[in-house]
């Protein structure tokens, strides 16, 4: 049986099967050692340098991802701070711009008291008040007096209208209750009839009326420019100055106006706070 198997294998035509893929084409020139082959048939090396290839291949998409990612970062950062800072720089724009608009607006409302005064203690009734002065039992001439006095308040808006003399004492007033004046108004009304001037007072809380206002003094003068009496304008703030303050000339959830005055080491808010229950003053 061996010397048959051995002598078909001889036989077998080597070029018929290499056509058809059954035994590999063997040069003749080529020796071959079996015992110098690797276990794997040669096939380790090159495992091993495709292994590195791939790594090192991951290695630089995961830098270029990095370093994508990095670039990215540093644009979106420096967008959003250039974008911020113009933000910041537009709402400061604006409230510079709102705040100059209330200044003005501020200025305007004192302007206007300070003409009320003038043009009020130079006309009528400082004709009315030397009439009833000559005569003070003179009735007729009081009531004359006191009606003009309640129009020009109603016109204007006034809390109180009131003729003070030079000692600073209530002579006439639309408040009945008004008999006394508060010290800080006191003191005005004497300035006024010192100086001969008109006077603008501060925001002061009133312990009979239990709001704030502001008063405004100004001296009656007869023919010879002498103070013969004071003229004083009681302002209430919260129907003209407050609404103006605390308006916003454009569409916020949160914006508002504070009038503040230093009070010592406190700080008094003298308008009403948007966002709480504090009355003035406080």
């Amino acid at each position: 049986s061996l010397r048959k198997t051995s002598f078909a294998l001889d036989n077998i035509n080597q070029p018929t099967m290499i056509r058809r893929g059954l035994v590999p084409r063997i040069r003749h020139d080529e020796a071959y050692d079996i015992r110098n082959l690797p276990p794997d048939g040669g096939q380790t090396e090159g495992c091993v340098a495709g292994s590195r290839g791939k790594s090192l291949t991951y290695a630089v998409l995961g830098l270029l991802l990095l370093s994508a990612l990095a670039a990215l970062f540093v644009s979106a950062y420096s967008y959003y701070s250039q974008e911020n800072q113009a933000v910041r720089q537009t709402r400061y724009e604006d409230l510079k711009a709102i705040g100059g608009l209330k200044a003005e607006q501020i200025s305007n409302w004192r302007q206007e008291r300070m003409a009320d005064a003038r043009v009020y203690s130079s006309g009528l009734l400082r004709n009315l008040t030397a009439i009833w002065l000559v005569k003070p039992d003179d009735a007729a001439a009081k009531e004359t007096l006191r009606a003009r006095l309640q129009t020009v308040a109603e016109h204007k808006g006034l809390r109180n209208l009131m003729v003070v003399d030079g000692r600073g004492e209530v002579l006439i007033s639309l408040m009945p209750l008004m008999v006394e004046l508060e010290p800080s108004t006191k003191a005005l009304a004497i300035k006024s009839f010192a100086e001969n001037k008109i006077v603008f007072g501060d925001f002061f809380r009133c312990p009979v009326r239990k709001g704030v206002f502001i008063d405004v003094a100004a001296p009656l003068l007869d023919d010879n420019g002498k103070a013969i009496a004071v003229l004083l304008f009681r302002n209430d703030p919260v129907k003209r100055l407050f609404p103006l303050i605390q308006t916003w000339p454009t569409s916020s959830k949160s914006a508002e106006t504070l009038l503040v005055r230093r009070d010592g080491d406190d700080v008094l808010y003298v308008n009403p706070l948007r966002f709480a229950a504090h009355p003035a003053l406080t």
